[in-house]
This record gives C-alpha cells, sequence and structure tokens, in this order.
C-alpha cells in the first residue's frame, strides 16, 4: 500500500483542497471560508439551474450541509470545487425533478361568489378538470 504525498497529488497544492483537509481535521473556520468563498457563486449557478431564487437558496444550503456531513470522509481525488459543483448538480438535478412533479394552482373564487367559496367545494370544482 502506498501512501499518497503531495509531489504523487498534484490536488494537495490546491489551496481549496488545503482548506477542505483543514475542515476534515476540525477546523470551523476553515469550513466558514469556503462558504463565504462560493455561496454566491453556488446560489447564482444553481439559480439557472433551476429557476427558482428560492430553491436556489435552499440547495445551496443543503450542498454545504452534505459537504459539512461527509468532512470526515474527505480525500483529495480532484479539485474541491469539482467535488462541491458535482454535489450542487446533483442537487438540482433532484430539485428539478421535484419542481416539474409539483405542478401548483392557484385556486380563485368563483367571480359571482359573495363570500369566501368553501374549500371542499374549490376541490371538488377542481378534480372535475382532471382526466
Amino acid at each position: 500500500m502506498t501512501t499518497t504525498t503531495s509531489s504523487a497529488n498534484p490536488y494537495l497544492k490546491d489551496p481549496e483542497v488545503q482548506l477542505m483537509l483543514r475542515v476534515r481535521d476540525g477546523d470551523e473556520a476553515a469550513f466558514a471560508q469556503i462558504v463565504a468563498t462560493y455561496q454566491d457563486r453556488l446560489i447564482g449557478l444553481l439559480t439557472n439551474l433551476i429557476g427558482d431564487r428560492a430553491t436556489a437558496e435552499d440547495t445551496a444550503q443543503e450542498t454545504f450541509l452534505r459537504i459539512y456531513r461527509a468532512r470526515a470522509g474527505y480525500e483529495a481525488n480532484a479539485k474541491f470545487s469539482t467535488w462541491l459543483f458535482s454535489i450542487a448538480h446533483n442537487l438540482a438535478s433532484n430539485a428539478r425533478r421535484t419542481l416539474g412533479r409539483r405542478k401548483e394552482t392557484q385556486l380563485a373564487p368563483a367571480p359571482d361568489a359573495s363570500g369566501p367559496v368553501p374549500q371542499d367545494q374549490l376541490a371538488a370544482e377542481k378534480s372535475a378538470l382532471q382526466p
């Protein structure tokens, strides 16, 4: 079994990989620095991928949460940004799939109604439109 040295692994010279290795070793300030470095860029990318800013912000938060949870097993097999954006892309794909399945319809009261329409009646009217 061979050990990995910085000369054998070019990624170990990357400053962001060094930051993540510090996170792996328990350095909370290094994680805060990663979040500060990537947060805006990640939200922008996710907004373009997903098409919804609020969902993109939630997905960015989930990306950082997954990175933090996986910190103990982190190995420098690629650039850190490649790992981060791979996680983000997978989560964005899941979010798009979820948004595609969940179509929301606004329920409006009938124009001749003098007061609020009971929810049961609205649901029955809308369900009659479904095949």
